[in-house]
């Protein structure tokens, strides 16, 4: 009996709100991708970027319990384990390659050591690359604030940067160089100007390849061995409603949360349909300080309006306080939307000054 051929296996990482999921619906298109199977890892209770994976037949697994590079490190190699098995037990058809997409808070270097430390998945799986993508509006301010971000390009085999339309050109040398210096000998890529599908499907060996791994060091003071709580600081919550929101106050809602916690927001998502336009899917999403507009998607609404947000030192009472005064959902102790738009510190822990003694 011939032994298998290995199964490639790419990881599709970079910060939160980078494109990532963007960058997988392209590359899905490709119908060399045919057999491929895609494995979305989510930061939240709430799983919804596996919705935002548009027009595609590939198997497709998501895991929600924390990042990939800590608390589930050990599911991942049992989700192997029985996409081996169901392979060789015909369960589910022949796959050639897999694409993980980690969330924006991971690393890719214990997910590495999962393969390699692993005999058997060692065997059967090829690590092929590491792509990681960089957002050009929120790098620069990302590297200096989070040694995650700074591990994902260190440890990547192609940069791509992503949204440079969204900055002046004359800044592109800048954010070039930022990245450089955190990967000096990584190709970097400007994502409109290459076809991502043929990267993936370039020959190049991995900087992490099975072979050379034991004589690559990372720099700087991140180890493989994260602590159960390396990304404590960073948090999420999740909102969730049947039916529609109503627009303009969903927007009041995201418009003044982003103005109070600035860059602390490093990401919301969602999916939501809206009270003028029930028949309709529409995904949201705000990085740090930029919110966009609301992007129509081909795929049936669910009956639930859903939305993730995730950052950063985060109140989150006070947050739900602001969820549901702007939403109509207020107890009789919290300020309504009326209050809030003249006050709004009134429930971020200021009261209203109304120059009575």
């Amino acid at each position: 009996m011939n032994k298998p051929a290995p199964i490639k296996i790419t990881i599709l990482t970079g910060f939160l709100g980078a494109g990532k999921t963007t960058v997988l619906n392209e590359v899905l298109q490709d119908k060399r991708f045919a057999g491929t199977m895609v494995i979305i890892n989510e930061f939240g209770d709430v799983g919804l970027d596996h919705l935002m994976v548009e027009n595609t037949e590939n198997d497709m697994l998501v895991m929600q319990s924390g990042c990939i590079c800590c608390s589930i490190r050990g599911d991942l190699v049992t989700t192997f384990e029985k996409i081996l098995r169901d392979v060789d037990n015909k369960r589910i058809k022949p796959i050639d390659h897999i694409i993980i997409e980690t969330t924006g808070i991971a690393s890719p270097g214990p997910i590495i050591a999962s393969f390699l430390s692993h005999p058997y998945l060692h065997l059967r799986f090829n690590l092929s690359q590491i792509i990681t993508i960089a957002d050009a509006t929120a790098i620069t301010d990302t590297l200096n604030a989070h040694e995650e971000a700074q591990t994902q390009l260190g440890m990547a085999d192609q940069i791509i940067i992503s949204k440079t339309d969204l900055v002046a050109q004359d800044k592109l040398p800048e954010i070039l160089s930022n990245i450089a210096r955190y990967a000096p000998k990584t190709p970097i890529h400007i994502k409109q100007d290459i076809k991502i599908a043929d990267l993936i499907f370039s020959q190049g060996k991995t900087k992490h390849d099975q072979n050379t791994h034991h004589s690559h060091h990372h720099s700087g003071s991140h180890h493989h061995q994260h602590d159960q709580n390396a990304h404590q600081e960073i948090d999420s919550l999740s909102f969730s409603q049947d039916g529609a929101y109503n627009q303009q106050q969903l927007w009041n809602f995201l418009d003044i949360l982003r103005s109070e916690y600035g860059a602390n927001i490093l990401r919301i998502k969602g999916i939501v349909t809206f009270d003028d336009a029930p028949k309709k899917t529409y995904a949201i999403h705000a990085v740090q300080h930029l919110l966009f507009p609301a992007k129509a998607l081909d795929i049936k609404f669910s009956g639930q309006s859903e939305l993730v947000i995730i950052g950063k030192a985060l109140n989150k009472g006070k947050i739900q306080g602001l969820y549901r005064a702007f939403l109509g959902q207020i107890r009789h102790d919290e300020p309504d939307q009326a209050a809030i738009e003249d006050n709004p510190l009134s429930l971020l822990g200021a009261s209203i000054n109304t120059g009575k003694n």
